[in-house]
């Protein structure tokens, strides 16, 4: 058996076939009728409720390594994979492995679809303290099928260039001054927000 196969398998137990049907017909009907910008934007208001509604899960969190353990306990308790969460250059990059969305509403619709992690991932960071000028937005570029790249930084526009093509390179202005990190690792937020982040 190959990978691939092993892959389209994986992939085939992700979502109920009850629901199946419905998901992927309800994304043909969204995306005809709807502006992929709009359907990001929506999705990633769903993404912030799932987050707000798993709150405490992740609240407590005082270094990236503890939030990266805490996340994937709540996702493996949903079957909706896992995160590695890894901190470079002045950003945090964020590779949620084997996701479902682009089994549910189809490879497709990802590049909307996956505004919902965008929404869950910056509601998780707003909690521990992020400020609003740091933002969470996805890799369309590195994310394929259940493989979901997304970077946490500081960005001068929110949603530029969310066209359907991915975000626009100069997009992300990383700014590695405004962290205050130490060799354990304990600062997640930038400078004014770790505060808030660490107790």
């Amino acid at each position: 058996m190959t990978s691939d196969n092993l892959q389209s398998y994986f992939r085939g137990q992700q979502v109920s076939l009850q629901w199946l049907p419905v998901l992927r017909a309800m994304a043909s009907e969204m995306s005809a009728h709807t502006e992929v910008r709009d359907l990001r934007q929506l999705f990633f208001r769903v993404g912030e409720r799932f987050a707000k509604d798993a709150e405490e899960i992740f609240q407590g969190a005082q270094t990236l390594t503890q939030l990266e353990d805490s996340l994937n306990d709540f996702w493996n308790q949903i079957n909706w994979g896992w995160v590695d969460l890894t901190e470079v250059d002045g950003y945090i990059d964020i590779a949620h492995q084997t996701a479902p969305l682009a089994e549910a509403f189809g490879d497709d619709a990802l590049n909307w679809s996956i505004g919902l992690l965008e929404g869950f991932y910056q509601s998780v960071f707003s909690v521990l303290g992020a400020s609003d000028t740091m933002v969470v937005r996805g890799i369309d570029e590195l994310s394929q099928g259940m493989d979901i790249r997304l970077r946490f930084g500081y960005v001068q526009q929110q949603f530029a260039a969310l066209d359907g093509a991915g975000p626009c390179h100069d997009h992300y202005l990383l700014a590695p001054d405004l962290y205050a990190v130490d060799v354990d690792h304990r600062v997640l937020m930038p400078e004014f927000a770790r505060n808030e982040f660490i107790r």
